[in-house]
């Protein structure tokens, strides 16, 4: 059996349970907007403690959609000498052209997070999503932010399957190892996406993060467990 194999059968609910973990981590509902969940009005009141400086660290935002919550909780949970503060919402795409509702919770969340921008200083602001193919109108939102940040980082997207992972797994020929099993459903266009968006990133001066390098290596070895 594999490690994921043996998880599932040591535990019947591990899905269940790795999907209420991660809703743990990413705040969600406190710090991460479910705008079809609740009103934005019931979740600014606990922004103050998503979006605070925290004097003798470095503070850093995390703006962005699910993607950016995910980055949060990992980079909270283990950068602890950095204060990261967060502002994000399921489907929250860090571009303001995509919002254009000013009565849509996405948008609300945006623009609350200028205002903090503009009356706090902090260290860097990185933006995180899963990014669309029209991800370079976020140029506009890079200049704005340039103005109220000492540094912004793009984040590149993720690597992804063409299915969920773990319903791939739980069909995967036994005769193959279950990361070379993987690789063969990982979506192509996703690496595309990241030499374009790399490429913007360096004509725009910002940092990038290259995540697909992060978790996959040259030799795109993407391991899930």
């Amino acid at each position: 059996l594999s490690k994921y194999e043996k998880r599932i059968a040591d535990n019947p609910d591990y899905i269940t349970d790795l999907a209420a973990s991660r809703q743990k981590s990413i705040r969600a509902n406190q710090c991460h907007l479910h705008k079809y969940a609740q009103p934005f009005e019931q979740y600014a009141l606990g922004l103050n403690q998503c979006l605070y400086i925290e004097p003798g660290k470095q503070n850093i935002l995390i703006l962005g959609d699910s993607h950016a919550a995910d980055l949060y909780a990992a980079l909270a949970s283990t950068q602890s000498r950095i204060n990261f503060l967060q502002a994000t919402g399921a489907g929250c795409t860090p571009i303001k052209a995509l919002h254009t509702d000013p009565n849509d919770g996405c948008a609300r969340l945006y623009d609350y997070a200028m205002r903090f921008l503009r009356d706090n200083k902090v260290d860097a602001v990185m933006l995180a999503a899963r990014w669309p193919a029209n991800f370079a109108e976020v140029e506009r939102d890079i200049i704005v932010l340039k103005t109220v940040s000492a540094s912004v980082v793009l984040i590149g997207p993720a690597h992804e399957y063409k299915e969920d992972a773990h319903k791939l797994l739980a069909r995967r020929d036994k005769s193959m190892h279950y990361d070379d099993y993987l690789r063969t459903f990982l979506d192509e266009e996703k690496f595309a996406l990241n030499k374009k968006m790399a490429d913007f990133a360096t004509k725009q001066k910002v940092k990038y993060i290259d995540r697909i390098a992060t978790y996959c290596g040259a030799e795109i070895n993407c391991q899930v467990l």
